[in-house]
């Protein structure tokens, strides 16, 4: 089991190594948006906190201060992180190195039959390549927003079509349900405890909002009618002026277009959107006679079959995080206690940049509700 663990590892690290390679020396410096982190850093982070907990594990001193102010979140501002930065060639060389000695310490971690909770079933190894696997999918959020300061003279081959055709329906009848994690060596601590729920029942669409109907959305007004809104979307849409999703753009021609990490390509009609803060998901919501469907509402029609698509986008659900019954925090309190602040709304799924090992139905992400650099968009629940 060892082996094969050190492989996955090994896997997620060339995964992540490899897509900062790809950015020029420059580019891996820059901060392309004002919610992400320079592309170099992402990959900094993750080799500096698979080596703080193989140290603490093993408890060695910790790493040098310079390190730790420039790859710990809370000591480095984000756009100060770019400066900061070793070269290109620097960091990956570094990196690649630090890396193949990181598995051969995890490793020796395990052979010495080390006592740490940390060990057991193999937690540290897939907590490691969870990280990495959020961080990569950062790194595509990156690349989107680098190709959208750099598209320019695209001409869309297939325009887009609006379309309002009402989803085929999920019924979920009212009743009691268990939600959280059941994979107790793997899952974060916000998917814990298992427990159960009472729902009220409702109908959720078996697919998510498709870019035709975000487009009918759009050309109905939606951006314009204050009806659709919550309060404080309505306000942050007209002092922020936003009219599309955030990685929609125009030809010349006025037709839609998408940025996805290879640049602009035409917007396929059945696709899932993408691009969505939490209050242009909710007004859409409204526009099409619904809502936001609660996260337990959500797992629960997966765990039944119900949902299709589902891994397109991540979907909004309309409840911030919050702490199920028995939660205690692991392996650090920094993961979830601080977003439990009803401001970070749930998303539920995966966007077609989440890797395999997070697309479980228990997985809650979670942003504020003005974000809208990831790759979120909705599905409509019908009372």
């Amino acid at each position: 089991m060892l082996k094969k663990l050190r492989l996955r590892l090994q896997r997620y690290q060339q995964l992540v190594l490899g897509s900062v390679a790809e950015f020029s020396h420059k580019a891996a410096q820059q901060q392309f948006h004002p919610d992400l982190s320079p592309a170099g850093w992402h990959l900094g982070h993750c080799v500096y906190t698979e080596q703080y907990w193989i140290d603490e594990v093993a408890r060695r001193q910790p790493l040098a201060a310079e390190l730790r102010t420039l790859y710990v979140p809370e000591y480095a501002p984000k756009p100060e992180r770019g400066n900061r930065l070793p070269t290109r060639e620097k960091l990956l060389a570094w990196a690649q190195e630090q890396q193949r000695l990181n598995l051969d310490k995890i490793e020796q971690l395990y052979t010495q039959k080390q006592s740490s909770r940390l060990l057991r079933r193999g937690y540290l190894i897939d907590f490691l390549i969870q990280h990495y696997a959020q961080h990569y999918e950062t790194l595509c959020q990156i690349k989107v927003q680098q190709h959208q300061q750099l598209a320019a003279n695209y001409r869309v081959n297939k325009p887009l079509h609006g379309n309002t055709i009402t989803p085929d329906l999920y019924v979920l009848p009212a009743g009691i349900y268990e939600v959280g994690s059941t994979q107790s060596d793997r899952a974060y601590d916000n998917e814990h405890d298992r427990h159960q729920v009472k729902l009220a029942g409702c109908n959720l669409a078996q697919q998510p909002v498709s870019n035709a109907q975000y487009l009918a959305f759009m050309r109905a007004g939606g951006y314009e009618e204050a009806g659709f809104w919550s309060d404080n979307g309505w306000r942050w849409q007209q002092k922020n002026n936003i009219v599309r999703p955030d990685h929609w753009c125009q030809d010349a021609d006025g037709r839609w277009y998408s940025i996805g990490i290879d640049g602009p390509a035409d917007l396929p009609a059945s696709g899932a959107v993408s691009g969505l803060s939490y209050y242009e998901a909710e007004a859409c919501a409204r526009w099409l006679g619904g809502r936001l469907p609660h996260e337990h509402e959500w797992e629960t029609a997966l765990r039944q079959g119900g949902l299709q698509k589902t891994g397109q986008a991540w979907e909004w659900c309309r409840n911030p995080l919050f702490p199920y019954p028995g939660f205690a925090a692991f392996p650090y309190d920094g993961y979830s206690m601080p977003y439990f602040d009803d401001a970070h709304f749930v998303m539920r799924g995966g966007s077609r940049y989440t890797q395999r090992v997070i697309k479980r139905p228990s997985f809650r992400n979670y942003f504020e509700a003005d974000k809208r650099h990831q790759f979120a968009g909705l599905r409509v629940a019908f009372d």
